[in-house]
C-alpha cells in the first residue's frame, strides 16, 4: 500500500479571496500548505457533506454539527411546494423545500415545544 500525504489542519476562516488553506503532512513528516481555491470550495464541501451524510446513514459513527441560533421561522408556498425559511444568528436565512408530511411533523413538534418562541405557527404561512 502506498503512503500518501494527509490533511492535518484546516483554516477556521477563508482567505480574503474566499480560498481555504489546508495543512498537509507528508509520510515523511514534512508539513506543507495547500489551497482550495474559492471556486472549488462549494464542490469540496458538497463532496464532504454527501460523504459524511452517507456514512452516518450507514451507521458509521456520529458527527458534531454546528449549533445555529434560530431567530425566526416562516413558511412560504411556491406553486405546490412549501418552503421552510429559517433565519439564524450565524448565517442569515436558510430555505428548505418541505413536503406535506414533513411540514405536519415540524408543526407537530413545534406545538409540543416548551417555549412559545420555539413554536412553528401556521398563522405565519404566507
Amino acid at each position: 500500500m502506498s503512503r500518501v500525504s494527509i490533511v492535518s489542519g484546516v483554516a477556521n476562516r477563508p482567505e480574503p479571496d474566499g480560498s481555504f488553506i489546508l495543512e498537509v503532512t507528508t509520510p515523511e513528516g514534512q508539513t506543507l500548505e495547500a489551497v482550495i481555491q474559492a471556486e472549488n470550495v462549494p464542490r469540496f464541501l458538497r463532496a464532504m457533506q454527501e460523504s459524511l451524510i452517507q456514512g452516518l446513514a450507514l451507521g458509521e459513527g456520529n458527527i458534531d454539527l454546528p449549533m445555529l441560533e434560530v431567530t425566526d421561522i416562516n413558511l412560504g408556498h411556491r406553486e405546490r411546494t412549501t418552503e421552510l425559511m429559517v433565519s439564524t444568528q450565524q448565517i442569515s436565512t436558510l430555505d428548505a423545500s418541505v413536503d406535506a408530511a414533513h411540514l405536519d411533523q415540524i408543526v407537530g413538534e413545534g406545538g409540543r415545544a416548551a417555549e412559545p418562541a420555539m413554536r412553528v405557527r401556521r398563522d405565519r404561512i404566507h
